[in-house]
């Protein structure tokens, strides 16, 4: 649920960028930093993420006059940090899921989305009411699945996809603004107490 700051007049949303490891989280989150000395990453020796990357960042319009916050955090891919990568998703309003378009990566992939549901489901929440968008990264590399391909085989509820290089920053904003207009497609902020 997001926080609604009545006398500040901001709300802030807090989005996961979940997936498998080293399918392009901290990747997307380090491109819309822009090398912002507010992004924070927890990471190993290997800069692996350990725990989470952080981002916190403004949107540029209002909405019922209000500013939006966003922070973004990824988790650890890596099944070794299985238990923090579920703790992120407390509190989360909104999730992209970063899928590896590699071929060899597709079970993977199938494992990550199997872990964000039973993880969801032990915090409460209903995997179809929670916004998620799906990203399939790395096309630029040669032994990618089709788009459709991925799409078909991690995307039975047709939740909305984006085509992405999040190392070339192709398809990253894009991602992130289909998430927030998710967000605030049903949002009010009358149903947020004063």
């Amino acid at each position: 649920m997001p926080i609604v700051n009545h006398i500040k007049k901001t709300i802030t949303f807090k989005i996961v960028y979940w997936g498998p490891g080293l399918s392009g989280k901290t990747t997307n989150i380090k491109y819309l930093s822009g090398g912002s000395k507010k992004f924070i990453q927890l990471a190993s020796q290997e800069d692996r993420t350990v725990f989470f990357d952080f981002f916190p960042t403004r949107l540029e319009k209002k909405v019922q006059g209000y500013k939006i916050i966003l922070n973004l955090y990824s988790v650890p891919g890596q099944i070794l940090y299985a238990a923090s990568r579920r703790i992120m998703l407390n509190n989360a309003d909104g999730i992209i899921v970063v899928f590896d378009a590699q071929r060899d990566m597709i079970e993977q992939n199938v494992g990550s989305i199997e872990d964000l549901r039973l993880a969801l489901v032990e915090r409460g929440l209903n995997y179809k009411n929670i916004p998620i968008i799906f990203q399939y990264n790395k096309l630029d590399l040669p032994n990618t699945e089709s788009v459709s391909k991925l799409n078909s085989s991690l995307n039975p509820d047709n939740r909305s996809y984006m085509a992405a290089i999040a190392n070339e920053g192709r398809g990253v904003k894009k991602t992130l603004l289909m998430l927030i207009k998710l967000l605030l497609a049903n949002f009010d902020v009358k149903d947020y107490k004063k």
